[in-house]
């Protein structure tokens, strides 16, 4: 029967169609043993260079096991909702509680683009930009980095920095409360 099922999960991501079902997700949270069975909503908004919405771009999540979790198109605003269950990044844990995922998008006109570490957080906004193709042109596949907040950053820096005992830098003149890392410790 499970045999089945996974049969019957391939087809449906084969004819393309949306896997954001609340049932999907729960599906999902267990297979990942995630205590929490719960699955948040990712926006994606794909647009182009010149900032113009992207229609009917497919949006591939693909979790940390390499297995497509969700898939579907962007409607007329460029714009995709995933429900997306992942376990925690313990890269993140000592700052966030959150999962990353892994984006791969592709639209009839531009080339593929790839988002490593997408942050997986109830309603996290992730932009794309989609390159257009260009004949004569080295047209490839385009790689960017999930739309993780500064303060998350800042707090993963002082996080690491701290547990090697790293010094601060000289506070910069005209940047309120804050002063880069030094390479060497304490």
């Amino acid at each position: 029967m499970k045999k089945w099922g996974s049969v019957f999960a391939v087809l449906i991501v084969m004819m393309g169609m949306n896997l954001a079902s609340a049932k999907d997700a729960r599906v999902q949270a267990k297979e990942l043993k995630i205590s929490s069975g719960g699955a948040v909503t990712v926006e994606f908004r794909v647009a182009n260079v010149q900032m113009k919405k992207i229609e009917g771009a497919r949006v591939t999540v693909v979790d940390n096991r390499g297995k497509i979790i969700e898939t579907g198109l962007t409607n007329r605003e460029g714009v995709w909702d995933a429900r997306i269950a992942t376990p925690t990044d313990r890269r993140f844990a000592p700052v966030r509680k959150m999962g990353t995922v892994t984006a791969l998008l592709f639209a009839d006109g531009y080339n593929e683009t790839i988002v490593f570490d997408v942050p997986v957080e109830q309603g996290q906004i992730q932009p794309v930009t989609l390159n257009p193709i260009v004949p004569n042109q080295r047209n490839e596949p385009h790689a960017e980095l999930g739309a993780i907040h500064r303060l998350t950053i800042i707090g993963l820096i002082n996080h690491y920095a701290e547990m090697q005992k790293l010094k601060k830098q000289p506070p910069i003149p005209g940047e309120l409360n804050y002063a880069p890392w030094s390479p060497r410790t304490r």
